[in-house]
This record gives structure tokens, sequence and C-alpha cells, in this order.
């Protein structure tokens, strides 16, 4: 009896693994060569995640979308950049994170710019773009 439970529990240990290792292992999305499905300004983005959260998570999350706006933060650290959109709120904006380095080279506080990237949705901080792409910096 104990050797068919141990059996048992090492056959799902073995179909877990092989699980996560093709999980950890397959390819990610190329977020740059996927085409958006919204267009909207940083402002308008902030407001309706403010008003409405799951509102705006039913049009918004998981969906690749270009977001316009006005930088008003710049930071890169270790292998990761982000640009933070300003919004209506003195403190927070559309945070949007970039894994490529170098990226945002040449941009500043006070530029123009439109993103591309993957809306992962609100974090009490403001609104979240990840895997972005810098599409235009006017």
């Amino acid at each position: 009896m104990i050797k068919k439970i141990l059996f048992g529990l090492l056959a799902i240990g073995l179909v877990a693994g092989i699980y996560g290792y093709f999980q950890y292992n397959k390819e990610h999305r190329d977020i740059a060569a996927e085409e958006a499905s919204i267009s909207i300004g940083a402002v308008d983005l902030f407001e309706q995640y403010s008003n409405d959260e799951v509102s705006a998570n039913a049009k918004y999350l998981d969906k690749v979308i270009v977001v316009s706006g006005t930088i008003m933060e710049v930071a890169a650290e270790e292998g990761s950049e982000m640009l933070v959109l300003q919004a209506n709120d003195d403190l927070f904006g559309v945070n949007v994170y970039f894994d490529q380095p170098q990226v945002i080279e040449g941009v500043s506080i006070g530029d123009e710019v439109m993103v591309k990237g993957h809306c992962t949705g609100g974090d009490g901080m403001g609104v979240v773009i990840a895997h972005s792409a810098l599409v235009i910096n006017k």
C-alpha cells in the first residue's frame, strides 16, 4: 500500500516537474511585433483605473495597448528601465517597463512619447504597462 502511494506521489511530482520545465522555457510573447488593440492617452487610462478598476480591467487587462503621454519620471536600474507617464495625480501615473536595456536613451522628463506594451492592470501606485517598446519620441 505504501509503495503505491509513493509511486503515485513520484508520478505526480514527475508530471509537475515536466510541466514546469516546459512553461519556464516556452517562447515569450513579442509585444513589439503584436498589433495594438487600443490606443489611449496616459491621463485617460489612469483616470479610468482610478474611477473603476474592475471596468478598466475588463477593457485593458492582458491586452497590447498604445499609450501616449508626457514623461514625469525616468528610472534605469540594473537590467530594468521604466518611464512614468503623467496623469492627473501628482504622485502616481502610468508606469511603463521595458525589457531591453538602453531603450529609453535620449528621452527625458517633459518629452511626449508613445509606447506599446502589455497592460497588467493597476498596482496601487498607477497603471502598469509591461514588456514595452518605445513607438514615438516626439
